[in-house]
């Protein structure tokens, strides 16, 4: 519409944080070297699909297989052993702070610790 020289425009403007928030949840899990569930390690081989919820919540899919390190006797040689499972898909929800900060991430097996 035409307005007279002068005339006051106000902008409403809306901020989607879905393409962000997707591309976190990528990146948390493409940079995490192990992921702790349920007292369980679990290293992660893929990220699979991510979904924004809604209300700063992307669902997500991962692989994983879980590893345990122990620390072998010093008459075995010392040094470590890893040992790995099957792998498995974990399926879950990653839920954000409006500061675009880690708040919780819950999965098919329990809480979920990054590290």
């Amino acid at each position: 519409t035409k307005l007279d020289s002068g005339s006051g425009v106000t902008l409403y403007l809306a901020h989607n944080r879905s393409t962000e928030l997707i591309e976190l949840t990528r990146k948390l899990f493409g940079d995490a070297s192990s992921l702790t569930i349920n007292g369980g390690t679990y290293e992660v081989r893929s990220v699979g699909d991510v979904t924004y919820k809604g209300d700063g919540a992307c669902s997500f899919s991962i692989v994983a297989r879980p590893f345990a390190t122990t620390q072998l006797p010093w008459f075995l040689g010392g040094g470590t052993k890893t040992e790995y499972g099957s792998e498995e898909t974990i399926t879950g929800t990653v839920t954000w702070t409006d500061a675009n900060k880690l708040g919780s991430i819950d999965s098919s097996l329990g809480a979920v610790k990054a590290s």
